[in-house]
């Protein structure tokens, strides 16, 4: 992540406000209904296609621990990049709404104890929309969730 850029994109997930590095983001777009896989994973929508490719669609909601989202014409996808042991993968992340890119300096990231946080939250910062989660893509998904859906898509992919 290019620290010389302090610019997030906050968005909103069941009432909960987080962000993501912009140099992170690849696209914003409106929702669209995903193809369904046959086996998935119990956070994956679906999959969708993104610049001539098959990616997995990801319910944020339930991916962060929380009930799943209620989907409706407010929902966006966030493609973010995510880097796993040198590789990068785009993934599509379903929010309930995109807010703003905000600039966070360092001086107003508040440190959140360890204890009380999961391991893909960076920091906590204030915004104007609130008190903001900042994201670690790369420490949302584990190694296994990258290859299992990793392999879904290729296995979608193959059969398209």
């Amino acid at each position: 992540m290019d620290e010389t850029i302090n610019s997030y994109l906050t968005f909103t997930v069941n009432g909960g406000l987080y962000g993501l590095h912009v140099t992170r983001v690849v696209e914003i777009q409106a929702y669209d209904t995903p193809d369904a896989t046959p086996a998935g994973l119990p956070y994956m929508l679906g999959l969708i296609k993104h610049r001539g490719h098959v990616i997995p669609l990801i319910d944020s909601a339930a991916k962060f621990g929380m009930d799943p989202m209620k989907i409706d014409d407010q929902t966006y996808v966030v493609v973010i990049k995510v880097d796993n042991n040198g590789e990068t993968f785009n993934i599509a992340l379903a929010v309930d709404e995109v807010r703003e890119v905000v600039n966070i300096e360092t001086d107003g990231r508040k440190q959140i104890e360890t204890s009380y946080k999961p391991g893909y939250v960076a920091f906590a910062a204030p915004t104007d929309g609130g008190l903001a989660m900042i994201l670690q893509p790369d420490k949302i998904f584990t190694d296994t969730d990258v290859i299992s859906m990793a392999t879904i898509a290729q296995q979608a992919g193959q059969n398209k």
